[in-house]
């Protein structure tokens, strides 16, 4: 994750790595192929967000 700071404000962006993890689970929880341990992970992912 890498964060900087724009106008006075952080964000923060994911890695490459990151954002792909986060594609491929959204994609997998679209076709209703989401194991529970990902689905807990996924929902991590989007707090951070």
């Amino acid at each position: 994750m890498q964060v900087k700071s724009v106008q006075g404000l952080y964000v923060f962006k994911f890695s490459d790595d990151q954002q792909e993890r986060l594609e491929t689970l959204n994609e997998k929880q679209r076709a209703a192929n989401l194991t529970l341990e990902e689905a807990v992970k996924r929902v991590g992912i989007f707090e951070l967000d």
